[in-house]
């Protein structure tokens, strides 16, 4: 499918991701093209940036998002993250990772949580420890995940 564009010296058409001519194009003035199935199942679905170092019980602050309405703190070094638009199913990759400022250990780990229903299609669960003590789950001040799926 062709996809035209104008732009601010003339129009150009764009198809299989080549340009049929060379203008100059204004910011703003190019569409998303649609993506077939393929690529679309390889895009990321949701993604993350938050303080993991907030209260228990409570919201954490995003710093920035794609398709993430909230991370929840469920204790410490413990999250669930909603995504605003839920996936078609359960069967998604998150990946996570973390960091802690300040420390002078930089042995953290972030990963799913061991529970089973870990990742659903509208919520992902991950925690956050020293990766020198594997059972001590701590809070983390840069909190990242992404997540593919369908």
């Amino acid at each position: 499918m062709a996809t035209v564009i104008s732009g601010d010296t003339g129009v150009s058409q764009i198809q299989d991701g080549v340009v049929s001519s060379s203008a100059k194009i204004a910011p703003g003035a190019v569409a998303q093209a649609d993506l077939d199935a393929t690529n679309k199942a390889a895009q990321c679905k949701a993604w993350v940036n938050f303080n993991g170092s907030g209260t228990v019980g409570t919201n954490q602050t995003i710093r920035a998002s794609y398709n993430v309405a909230s991370v929840f703190k469920n204790a410490t070094g413990d999250y669930t993250i909603t995504l605003t638009t839920p996936m078609a199913d359960a069967n998604a990759a998150a990946f996570p990772s973390a960091i802690a400022t300040g420390s002078s250990d930089n042995n953290f780990q972030a990963s799913l949580h061991k529970s089973a229903g870990a990742v659903t299609a509208s919520t992902v669960r991950i925690i956050t420890r020293n990766s020198n003590v594997f059972t001590t789950l701590i809070d983390c001040d840069y909190v990242m995940c992404q997540v593919y799926g369908n």
